[in-house]
């Protein structure tokens, strides 16, 4: 292939093929006067597991009622699984004995009402 090269820094052409060194002074005058563009870091995303919840109506209310309050606060459109998933990483960092003592009450108020689905082990 016969042609020219021009290159940016020092406007100087060089004929294709005809100097390895005129390519290799293009090709760095061309590498230093662009700066490479740096990829940004975003963390890596934990793939998502679909679930279906079923709520009681008052629950429903109080998660769209923390969902609107978490967007008005943030300035962003929170959804109710991102405010489940928000409750369960607070779940995950409070000691073992917290869901004994502050979660597993509610739960067995769900059974004795006749909410939960399943059978005593």
């Amino acid at each position: 292939m016969h042609g020219w090269l021009l290159t940016v820094e020092r406007s100087k052409l060089c004929r294709v093929g005809s100097s390895v060194r005129c390519w290799l002074e293009s090709a760095q005058s061309e590498i230093l006067t662009h700066p490479m563009a740096r990829a940004k870091t975003t963390p890596k995303r934990q793939p998502l597991v679909m679930r279906s919840l079923t709520l009681t109506h008052d629950a429903n209310e109080t998660l769209q009622r923390l969902s609107q309050n978490a967007s008005d606060s943030l300035g962003w459109t929170v959804s109710s699984s991102a405010i489940v998933r928000a409750l369960l990483q607070y779940a995950e960092q409070q000691p073992s004995s917290w869901a004994q003592s502050h979660l597993f009450p509610f739960v067995e108020r769900e059974i004795t009402s006749g909410m939960v689905w399943g059978k005593k082990k």
